[in-house]
């Protein structure tokens, strides 16, 4: 039986600490992605997907990438430039919940194995959904239950593979109506967990070779079973348990093999993450002939996490990687030899490379700090987007600001003890120490917090989430006064902020969690105006998160769910909707996730797109600015 594990699955978007683009934030390397800026992007490699699931080539060369943390699938063009990204965490046509692995079929349509949704997507080549194949939710003839591996075949027959729990171990297969070309269900093998010929136990990644017989990936049963097309039989399988060459898992462990694929030659490639990380090459006949990768590890060459397999049009090996317990993937390129080609990722640990940001400050023209919740640490770029240094050694690095003087603040949360903390560094970051939060009538301790605001003189205003008030700091972070307190009780109390924003007329903006609205609050703490409801409609927000305010005192508020950035202005005691932008995607101007922003003084906004693994630069109206 096999519980599915090592598979992050992003469910509350707050909660989840999803690196820079400055269009886009880094260091000058090989780049994958839109060309967005004269001297950027900031941030390395910019293929915008967060883990590698799965990762093929389709016949019209463009590559898709399946993210399963980000719930998205990534096309990229021949040359592997990013083009598109579809996808986001749902139920809908077009939307995933841990989309597993991906197939192309002869027209270069492409499906992804929706695994929590349990059905199959078909999207045409540029990523327009086409079709929903098997019926949701069941165990019977042509229903799904958490699909795994897929495969098409020559003529455009569609397999996939089903591992959930004891009862649910199925291959089967799908063939294209003549008349409709909608896929209707053919034929099933499997049933209850077994080890017998034409038994299975937890069948996972499924290959077709150039006869159109059938491999699947036996995980818990250590093997690669062979079936032959025709009959729909097991003719022959290869693999058994053990550490060696040709072998799979280790006794008294549970093999986390993967993937499969199979290349013009019928060689045949098999993936394992667990206990040992290998990816092992075979004949057709599965004899074992090598082994892929140089050792565990995060360099080139080397493996952390395989897990999907597959094949560009040249025949060289694509491997979808990730680092264990982190939401960095990238996708390797081999030589079907083992001769390692190249890496195609977004962010990175090296110095100046950007896992995952949360928060942008700008001071002046001089410089840019980052906020990377993936490396735990802050990065320090010239205005122009040349590196400086990275500096601090966090625990749950959130948001950051700059004062007038160019010091910089970070707002670190430390989950174990549930409290917050923010250090004070010079403009070098350098120098630091975390504040004072004992001081005579203060709080005794800052509770978790998502965001703040530093003014130029170095006030601070934090928005405390977990004890739904806003607190004000004096520079040298001493407390001064906080409203809030303990919401819920009415419609004008916090109800849990996760950013805080000031005016020009020291009017003060939070956005809340709870209540997925916008909220306005004299600078004593009275309440002004609501704005915002659950939904994806006009003055909807899903997740409204970071909040920016430019020269007229309009608001903008990024919604990290419906990827969006919504503009408002305050009259009075109520807000309009004055303008917006956004929408998921890749190239500039579009979202995964925005979280904090900034506008500068030059009234360039500034968005941790922390999905994409980037910080855009816009202009007021969204478009990228150079």
């Amino acid at each position: 039986m096999r519980v599915l594990s090592g598979v992050l699955i992003i469910g509350t978007f707050l909660l989840s600490a999803c690196s820079l683009d400055i269009n886009m934030l880094g260091k000058d390397q090989s780049y994958i992605g839109p060309d967005d800026g004269v001297n950027f992007p900031l941030g390395d490699k910019a293929s915008y997907f967060s883990s590698a699931t799965d990762f093929t080539q389709a016949a019209n060369g463009n590559y898709y990438v399946v993210d399963a943390n980000g719930a998205n699938v990534v096309i990229l063009n021949p040359q592997g430039r990013a083009m598109k990204k579809i996808g986001g965490l749902g139920s809908g046509n077009g939307q995933f919940s841990l989309p597993m692995s991906v197939a192309s079929d002869s027209q270069s349509n492409f499906y992804i194995a929706d695994f929590m949704n349990s059905r199959i997507q078909k999207f045409s080549p540029l990523g327009v959904h086409l079709e929903n194949i098997g019926t949701t939710g069941g165990t019977g003839d042509g229903l799904l239950s958490r699909p795994w591996g897929l495969a098409i075949d020559s003529q455009d027959n569609l397999y996939a593979t089903e591992c959930q729990g004891t009862s649910i171990n199925y291959l089967k297969k799908y063939k294209p109506n003549i008349s409709t070309g909608l896929y209707e269900f053919e034929d099933v093998k499997g049933g209850s967990e077994g080890n017998g010929a034409n038994d299975f136990d937890c069948p996972r990644g499924v290959a077709i070779d150039s006869n159109d017989d059938i491999f699947v990936v036996d995980a818990d049963n250590y093997r690669v079973v062979k079936i032959d097309k025709v009959t729909w039989n097991a003719v022959s399988n290869f693999g058994s348990l053990g550490p060696g060459n040709g072998k799979f898992g280790m006794p008294g462990f549970s093999s986390d093999m993967n993937d499969i694929v199979i290349d013009a030659d019928n060689n045949i490639y098999v993936s394992e993450a667990y206990p040992t990380i290998k990816i092992q090459k075979f004949s057709a006949a599965g004899i074992y002939e090598r082994h892929f990768g140089n050792g565990v590890g995060t360099g080139d060459s080397e493996l952390q996490d395989p897990k999907g397999l597959g094949l560009d049009n040249s025949g060289n090996l694509l491997v979808g990687d990730q680092i264990q317990g982190t939401a960095v993937g990238y996708g390797q390129i081999f030589k079907s030899d083992g001769t390692f080609l190249e890496k195609w990722k977004s962010g990175g640990s090296d110095p100046g490379e950007i896992a995952k940001p949360f928060g942008v400050a700008v001071y002046k023209s001089e410089f840019i700090v980052v906020i990377d919740n993936g490396n735990k640490r802050a990065s320090l770029f010239k205005f122009t987007g040349e590196w400086i240094r990275d500096f601090g050694n966090f625990v749950m690095p959130l948001d950051v600001d700059v004062d007038g003087s160019g010091n910089i603040y970070v707002l670190d949360a430390d989950t174990g003890v549930n409290a917050g903390k923010i250090y004070k560094f010079d403009k070098d970051g350098l120098v630091g120490l975390p504040w004072p939060t004992t001081e005579l009538g203060a709080p005794s301790t800052l509770g978790i917090s998502y965001g703040f605001k530093v003014t130029s003189s170095g006030e601070v205003y934090l928005a405390e989430s977990a004890k739904s008030r806003v607190s004000r700091f004096s520079s040298s972070g001493v407390f001064i006064e906080s409203f809030g307190e303990d919401a819920g009780t009415t419609d004008d109390d916090l109800s849990l902020p996760l950013d805080v924003e000031i005016d020009s007329l020291g009017r003060v903006y939070t956005t809340e969690y709870l209540t997925t609205r916008l909220h306005a609050f004299q600078p004593n703490g009275v309440s002004i105006a609501k704005v915002g409801s659950s939904g994806s409609g006009s003055s909807q927000f899903q997740q409204a998160y970071g909040i920016a305010v430019d020269s007229t005192n309009s608001v903008y508020v990024a919604d990290g769910v419906n990827n969006n950035i919504q503009i408002f202005s305050l009259t009075g005691s109520s807000f309009t909707r004055t303008g917006g932008f956004g929408q998921v995607g890749v190239v500039g101007g579009e979202f995964s996730a925005p979280i904090h922003m900034v506008i500068d003084e030059n009234e360039n906004l500034w968005v941790a797109d922390s999905g994409n693994a980037r910080v855009q630069k816009l202009n007021l109206s969204g478009q990228p600015v150079n």
